[in-house]
């Protein structure tokens, strides 16, 4: 795959685009709202009063900003958004104002953001004797650093990746795909595929997205059987195959040049003396993604623990850490919140969820009427510790007796079991008696497949909204900041630049 320099490289700006016929939001929207209007939710979305954020005050700010926008006052302008640019402003951001209607929320809190940015734009756009370069640059930097940013989750889960594309095509086509993204196993081959190809090559591209094993349904007892398939060399070859197509030699640092995008992959490590490893453009800036999806996705003891590969200065292909090798990610890190919050100043999760393990919580994160932890989860808490808790005492019973039996299967569920499954907004992949058949690339037809891409985009409209709302402001602050920094470089494009929210 060849690779385009920064300059050549320009992501069109984001933006919706034409949805094709087979996957419409808008049509949903449309339904959404007669919906709403039936249940006279529309009403409830139009006034200014709710229990779940101070809408006085949110008014009070935006009517503000305007005021000064419409006076061309980019000095009172600056003084204002230096009062506090966040997303949860007087309780802006509460989960609870997504759960009655269908269609969004209320139309304040749409406003409230669109203002922040239309004052964003103003203060970007002023001359230098309104706000010079530098104070300019000094605010958004700030500003970018202040707000955090989202990050799209894609957790592990063997052949429903599809659900993912669903999910992503859906976040594409309404120009919300998050520039920092993190996935594991499966999720981290689609975090792969989004780091080598730059928006206009991602058009269609997930909907006919297929991984070919060259496995039919009656392989499923072999794949059970781990010593068959650590042992059969076609299948090896074949997983081999399809991961090289994802994105060929290009290391992370080459991905973010190419596609502007931070992306990172989970890997594991088998021994439980070492940690799991977040490989991206900061901490593995040579690591090849070919052999970060090849590590990522080899599951214990129906593969061998994979080697991480690296270009060097030359551009050869060597062994990284050749002394180590690496497992399936999802294992020990599904969800790195706190390594990203770390390296990006991410502070708002969207999570793809596919696992089928998931199931053993019901609720994810939190009843989703009222935006809290109600009874079920509750005690599905309670369950999930208890499993955790009976896994680490039989793991010191067994230890002495059995040290192949702890050392694999009672480590690797306690890793799991010591996980969360869930972000601000989880977007979950249905479970059915099938799915952990799906969890191992082995579905009948492409028709599973069409329907399982289907359900994740179906499950993602619901959430645009509130989506649109989180990510809004933080992808003006970042899109300015990019300009500005190339205008103070006195450069053409600043593309592969400073990482927002690292070094800042």
């Amino acid at each position: 795959m060849s690779i385009v320099s920064p300059s050549e490289a320009k992501r069109p700006a984001a933006q919706a685009r034409q949805q094709p016929p087979s996957a419409s939001y808008a049509a949903w929207r449309d339904a959404a709202e007669q919906r709403d209007r039936a249940n006279r939710l529309d009403e409830w979305r139009s006034l200014e009063t709710a229990d779940e954020f101070d809408a006085g005050e949110v008014r009070l700010r935006m009517d503000a900003l305007r005021a000064s926008n419409t006076r061309d006052d980019k000095g009172e302008l600056l003084f204002q958004l230096n009062e506090g640019v966040h997303g949860n402003i007087a309780g802006i951001g509460n989960p609870a104002l997504y759960a009655r209607a269908e269609a969004g929320t209320k139309h304040l809190v749409g406003e409230y953001f669109a203002a922040v940015v239309e004052a964003l734009d103003a203060v970007a756009a002023a001359s230098e004797r309104e706000v010079p370069l530098a104070e300019k640059l000094d605010f958004f930097q700030r500003a970018s650093l202040c707000y955090g940013r989202s990050a799209l989750m894609l957790s592990g889960g063997g052949g429903r990746v599809y659900f993912h594309h669903g999910v992503v095509d859906a976040l594409l086509y309404q120009g919300l795909l998050p520039d920092v993204l993190s996935g594991s196993s499966a999720g981290g081959w689609i975090c792969a595929q989004l780091g080598a190809r730059r928006d206009d090559e991602l058009d269609g591209y997930f909907a006919s997205k297929r991984y070919e094993f060259g496995m039919a349904r009656s392989a499923l007892s072999t794949m059970l059987n781990a010593r068959s398939m650590r042992e059969n060399p076609s299948l090896a070859k074949a997983r081999r195959e399809v991961v090289a197509e994802l994105a060929g030699d290009m290391t992370f640092a080459e991905a973010h040049e190419h596609s502007g995008r931070m992306i990172n992959i989970s890997v594991a490590s088998p021994d439980r003396f070492h940690r799991a490893r977040l490989l991206n453009a900061i901490t593995s800036p040579n690591v090849t993604l070919r052999s970060a999806c090849l590590a990522t996705s080899c599951l214990p003891r129906f593969s061998e623990p994979e080697m991480l590969e690296a270009k060097d200065r030359s551009g050869r292909v060597v062994p990284y850490l050749p002394g180590q090798r690496w497992i399936d990610g999802a294992l020990a890190d599904d969800l790195p919140m706190k390594r990203l919050q770390r390296l990006y100043a991410v502070n708002h999760f969207v999570v793809s969820q596919i696992n089928p393990l998931s199931a053993v919580i019901p609720f994810l994160r939190a009843d989703r009427k009222s935006g809290k932890d109600g009874p079920i989860y509750q005690a599905s808490n309670f369950f999930f510790g208890a499993l955790r808790e009976g896994a680490k005492f039989a793991q010191r019973s067994l230890w002495p007796v059995n040290r192949v039996v702890a050392d694999a299967w009672l480590e690797y569920f306690y890793r799991v079991a010591d996980q969360n499954y869930s972000g601000d907004i989880t977007i979950e992949a249905g479970i059915d008696r099938r799915s952990f058949e799906h969890s191992v690339f082995n579905f009948a037809d492409d028709a599973e497949i069409v329907a399982m891409i289907g359900e994740g985009r179906r499950a993602t409209w619901p959430r645009i909204e509130q989506i649109r709302n989180a990510t809004l402001v933080s992808k003006a602050l970042d899109a300015h900041l990019v300009a500005l920094e190339r205008q103070a470089m006195g450069v053409r494009d600043a593309r592969f630049r400073r990482v927002p929210g690292h070094g800042v």
